[in-house]
C-alpha cells in the first residue's frame, strides 16, 4: 500500500486510540470511534484499488509488448512485398515508409533494427538539490524510449526486491531524475529499452536509499 496512505491510517488509529481510551469524555462528541474507523476502511479500500490498477496497467503494458512482437511478423511480410513489387522505385518505397537503402541485396526483404540490447544502469546519485535521485544509463545503439519500472522498500537496509516493479514512465535519455521519493525508503530501479523491433532484457535492478 502507498506510504501516504499507511501514514494517514496510522494517524488516524492513533486517534482512535485516544478516543476510546477517553470514551467518558467523548460521550456528546460527534465525531466517534465508528467514524474512524469507516474512514480507516475508506483508505484502505482506495489504497488496494490502487494497487490493482498499478498491476493491471503493467499487466496491459506487457500485453501490449507481446502484441507488438506478434505483428512484426506481419510488417517484414509487408516490406518483403514491397521490396519485391517496388524494387526500382525508391518513390513508391517511400509510400510504405521504406528506404531503398535498407533493401538487402539478392534476397529481397527489408532491413529491420534489431532488438535493443539489455539496459545497464551506470549509478543512482542524488540530486543536486538532495531531494530525488538521478538515474544514468549506459549507452546503447537502436534505442527509441526506455521504460522504467520502480519498486519501494519501507526497509532501507533490504538489497533485494523481487521485480516486476510498477511502472515508473517512459524516457528518451540515458539520465532522469526522479523527485517523488520519501527519505528513509529504498528504491528500485530496472529499465528496459524499447524500439519498433519489439523490447530488450531488463536491465538488473539497482537501488538507493535517500
Amino acid at each position: 500500500m502507498a506510504k501516504y496512505i499507511e501514514d494517514q491510517i496510522a494517524e488516524l488509529k492513533k486517534r482512535k486510540n485516544g478516543i476510546v481510551k477517553n470514551a467518558d469524555k467523548w460521550v456528546n462528541m460527534p465525531i466517534k470511534d465508528v467514524i474512524i474507523d469507516a474512514m480507516i476502511k475508506t483508505l484502505g479500500d482506495l489504497g488496494k484499488s490502487i494497487e490493482d490498477s498499478v498491476q493491471e496497467l503493467q499487466q496491459r503494458r506487457d500485453l501490449a509488448h507481446k502484441e507488438i512482437e506478434n505483428q512484426k511478423k506481419t510488417l517484414d511480410q509487408i516490406d518483403n512485398f514491397a521490396y519485391a513489387l517496388h524494387a526500382d522505385s525508391s518513390e513508391k518505397l517511400n509510400e510504405y515508409g521504406l528506404s531503398a537503402q535498407a533493401q538487402k541485396g539478392g534476397g529481397g526483404g527489408s532491413k529491420r533494427l534489431p532488438i535493443p540490447a539489455k539496459v545497464v544502469i551506470e549509478s543512482i546519485t542524488d540530486d543536486d538539490d538532495g531531494v530525488g535521485f538521478i538515474v544514468r544509463l549506459g549507452s546503447i545503439d537502436d534505442v527509441e524510449h526506455f521504460e522504467v519500472q520502480r519498486g519501494q522498500s519501507e526497509d532501507p537496509k533490504a538489497l533485494v526486491l523481487p521485480p516486476p516493479y510498477p511502472f515508473l514512465r517512459t524516457v528518451k535519455k540515458l539520465k532522469f531524475t526522479d523527485d517523488d521519493i520519501e527519505k528513509g525508503q529504498r528504491y528500485f530501479y530496472r529499465v528496459r529499452a524499447i524500439n519498433r523491433s519489439g523490447a530488450g532484457e531488463w536491465s538488473e535492478a539497482l537501488s538507493r536509499v535517500q
